[in-house]
């Protein structure tokens, strides 16, 4: 009888150990070397000859208008709030298939003190002035669309690519004689300075120890930031 208690306290001890030693990291398979950047998600793809509020306009918007000290949620200045679709619409300022008679548009020809965004900021690029009157002939409505879908990170290039980026979400403070933070971003040269560093990056994805850039909304699309992610990876070239 003792010898049979022996051997099942040995047995119990055994199954312990090899239970504790079975204990382990789960098995990852099939993880890829060499991920590819391009990112293909799957909703609603943006249609080409359509100007989409939250792709195209607010961007603009954020960068250019809805700064704190002018048309931002905190500030809005004469009662104009540029921050979000409902506020943008709620102003007045905007008559849906009317560009010419909408204050938002006409006042970005203005001159003086009458001239928005005001000096010292620069002027709307007539590339931005095209979309704003085009998102207000299409009845200045609310569409959306998945700007990351058919996103191609990979093949990324200075001037079709990162240019537009920053244009419509950086340079509104970020250029002319007094840039906000002294950090221009209207310059390939000035550009390629914080893109080497990091802080380009680190800043438009919102990384631990930078600060988010915008600052308000909700920052640039994924498709942006990983094609800002893969230029800077390549060098950071003046293609």
């Amino acid at each position: 009888m003792r010898i049979f208690q022996l051997l099942l306290l040995v047995s119990i001890a055994l199954v312990s150990l090899w239970g504790v030693s079975c204990k382990h990291d789960p098995i990852i398979e099939n993880v890829s070397t060499n991920p590819q950047d391009t990112i293909h998600n799957s909703g609603t793809p943006c249609e080409p000859g359509i100007v989409y509020y939250f792709r195209d306009v607010q961007p603009i918007l954020m960068s250019n208008c809805a700064v704190s000290g002018c048309h931002d949620a905190s500030t809005h200045k004469e009662g104009i709030n540029y921050s979000s679709f409902s506020t943008t619409l709620s102003t007045g300022k905007v008559k849906p298939n009317q560009p010419n008679q909408s204050k938002m548009y006409k006042v970005l020809f203005e001159s003086g003190e009458e001239k928005m965004p005001p000096n010292p900021r620069p002027s709307l690029t007539n590339d931005q002035k095209a979309i704003i009157k085009k998102w207000i002939n299409q009845g200045a409505k609310e569409y959306f669309c998945d700007a990351n879908v058919g996103c191609d990170s990979v093949n990324v290039s200075y001037a079709n690519d990162i240019v537009p980026i920053l244009s419509n979400s950086c340079t509104g403070c970020h250029s002319g004689n007094t840039p906000s933070g002294n950090v221009s971003l209207d310059a390939y040269q000035s550009v390629a300075t914080f893109a080497n560093n990091g802080k380009l990056y680190g800043t438009a994805a919102h990384l631990n120890g930078y600060s988010p850039m915008p600052p308000s909304g909700n920052g640039i699309t994924d498709c942006a930031k990983a094609k800002i992610k893969n230029w800077v990876e390549q060098g950071a070239p003046d293609n």
